[in-house]
C-alpha cells in the first residue's frame, strides 16, 4: 500500500477538537482502557475509604502485580477479616 501524504486542503476537512469532545473521549494507555474520575466505592464505603499505611515491601509487592493493586490488598484484608469471623471467604 502506498503512503498518502495529507494535503493542507484535507486538513480543512478534519473538525477541530473541542474541550467537550475531549471530555467524552475514552483514554487508553497502550491497549488498556483507563478510567477517569475517582474509583467506584465498594458497598459499605458510603463515608469514603480510610487511609492506611503499608510497609514499603508490602506496597511494592502488590504494585508489581499491576493495575488494581489496591483492590487486591483490600481483597486479602477482607479474607483475613472473614477468617477471623469464622465466615466462608467470598
Amino acid at each position: 500500500m502506498d503512503a498518502h501524504a495529507i494535503t493542507s486542503e484535507e486538513y480543512d476537512e478534519i473538525p477541530e477538537l473541542t474541550d467537550a469532545m475531549l471530555e467524552r473521549a475514552d483514554f487508553y494507555s497502550g491497549d488498556r482502557f483507563v478510567r477517569r474520575g475517582p474509583p467506584d466505592m465498594a458497598p459499605g464505603m458510603a463515608d469514603g475509604p480510610d487511609t492506611i499505611r503499608l510497609l514499603p515491601d508490602v506496597a511494592a509487592h502488590f504494585r508489581a502485580q499491576g493495575p488494581g493493586w489496591q483492590a487486591r490488598v483490600n481483597a486479602v484484608l477482607m479474607e483475613a477479616v472473614e477468617r477471623e469471623r469464622g465466615e466462608t471467604p467470598r
